[in-house]
């Protein structure tokens, strides 16, 4: 039998809290996967339009086919995260998103159903799971009540991947290398990614580890005083965040408002993110910018972000989430329309304007999406809810980007495209005003928790 020194011994913790560690990675990830994968997408279609003859409707089907996809895949990817863990999910999905910049840069045929196979389907396998999916994941796991400013910091590294792969991707792809050789480039980064994954990635929760979210004091830890504390308000040991969060299953997320307020925000998401993305330079080189102005104002966008992500990481876990989001939607869309009817050519002041304000208000929406999740449903299932969230909305937010596309070819110019997605982010914006609101079984935990002085938002 094994004796108390023994027990304490196992049970001592490590110098570094490994969520910490955990967060680093999912940092780089971000800092790679959403530099490459979705910012610096933007620069390459200029040269596809200009070497293919590609119209702006087709490019837009690329992030149709990429919405369908990764609605289809969700839920799966969602389940295999939840069940089989962060490691193995995130390395297979980086290992694709090589695959397909591999395929980007071969481009055997000059026929646009090829842009629609390798970045609409297997670049989008890496997109859907491999980055916040599973990074959110593993914070949920290892943070409660310091999840939101975690997860805040985990976007900075998207923040400044889109600072350096946008610039470098436009200076490649002006060199001798061209557009294929950035793509090629952005293959080797993603394989890179693979084996930090693999080797650093957990595949369990904390407790699992001996340890406890929050790098809370384990029990042997606690003094007498704390103790003592805790049964005199009727417990028989000091209670932390995770007694009292429960955990919903799909079935019964689906009976929430909560469930589906975030079914129709991401319906409107994935054509206005993607939207912006992909037509913020092709829209300043429409109105007379070169394609090196434009991508100098596309990468000032991302320190701009930075404003947000460090907003969220210092008050999320105090104020409730949801008004970030809102704040996040409609502060995208009000610069946004004058970007689109007040450029007239190039006007530097409205391109300035939307930098700053919208790049503040887009940083914090990714982190406090994750955080509303796992804050209203618990963290069990929290990726296969998002997937289900995503396979819901897949109607609707599959023909966005197409549309917004085709507004560009009918008008000859991308601001009533703009216009169209300012419209959406207010309608994502109100959706959390009317219907953004934690299930009563989650509010009746944190009242509990509130009870012995635990406040988890």
């Amino acid at each position: 039998m094994a004796t108390q020194a023994e027990v304490k011994w196992a049970l001592k913790r490590p110098r570094i809290f490994p969520g910490y560690t955990y967060w680093l990675v999912g940092m780089l990830n971000a800092f790679v996967g959403y530099g490459v994968y979705m910012y610096a997408w933007g620069v390459y279609v200029p040269y596809f339009i200009k070497e293919f003859k590609f119209k702006n409707s087709e490019i837009g089907i690329v992030n149709t086919v990429q919405r369908i996809d990764s609605g289809i895949e969700a839920p799966i990817a969602g389940y295999f995260l939840d069940t089989a863990g962060p490691k193995w999910v995130s390395s297979v999905c980086l290992f694709f998103g090589g695959i397909g910049y591999v395929l980007v840069w071969w481009w055997p045929v000059p026929q646009v159903w090829w842009l629609w196979f390798s970045k609409g389907f297997v670049i989008a396998i890496m997109g859907q799971a491999g980055l916040y999916f599973t990074s959110n994941k593993v914070m949920t796991w290892y943070f409660i009540k310091h999840r939101g400013r975690m997860m805040g910091l985990l976007t900075i590294g998207a923040a400044f991947g889109g600072m350096v792969f946008v610039g470098m991707t436009e200076l490649v792809a002006q060199s001798v290398w061209g557009w294929r050789g950035a793509a090629f480039i952005s293959a080797l980064c993603f394989f890179t990614l693979v084996p930090v994954n693999w080797f650093l990635y957990p595949t369990k929760a904390p407790q699992h580890y001996g340890l406890l979210p929050d790098n809370e004091k384990l029990p042997h830890e606690r003094t007498k005083e704390e103790l003592e504390a805790a049964k005199s308000k009727g417990a028989i040991k000091v209670m932390t965040a995770d007694d009292f969060l429960p955990d919903m299953g799909v079935r019964d997320a689906f009976k929430t408002r909560a469930f589906w307020c975030l079914a129709i925000s991401g319906a409107f998401g994935g054509f206005t993110t993607f939207g912006t993305q992909t037509w913020f330079a092709a829209h300043l080189q429409a109105e007379g910018y070169t394609s090196g102005q434009a991508a100098f104002f596309y990468a000032m966008f991302f320190p701009a972000t930075l404003l947000g992500r460090l907003a969220v990481a210092a008050w999320a876990d105090r104020i409730n989430p949801k008004w970030f989001q809102v704040w996040a939607y409609w502060g995208q869309a009000l610069p946004t329309i004058p970007l689109a009817l007040l450029i007239a050519g190039k006007n530097d002041l409205w391109v300035w304007v939307w930098v700053v304000l919208n790049g503040a208000a887009f940083g914090s929406s990714p982190a406090v999406g994750g955080h509303l999740r796992a804050s209203w449903f618990g963290r069990k299932w929290y990726a296969t809810l998002a997937g289900m969230t995503q396979l819901i909305d897949i109607g609707f937010g599959a023909g966005g980007p197409f549309f917004v596309g085709w507004l560009a070819d009918v008008f000859g110019n991308y601001r009533m495209s703009f216009l169209y997605i300012a419209a959406m982010w207010l309608l994502q914006g109100s959706a959390y005003v009317i219907l953004g609101h934690a299930p009563k079984q989650m509010q009746e935990a944190k009242r509990k928790a509130r009870e012995f002085g635990i406040r988890v938002v």
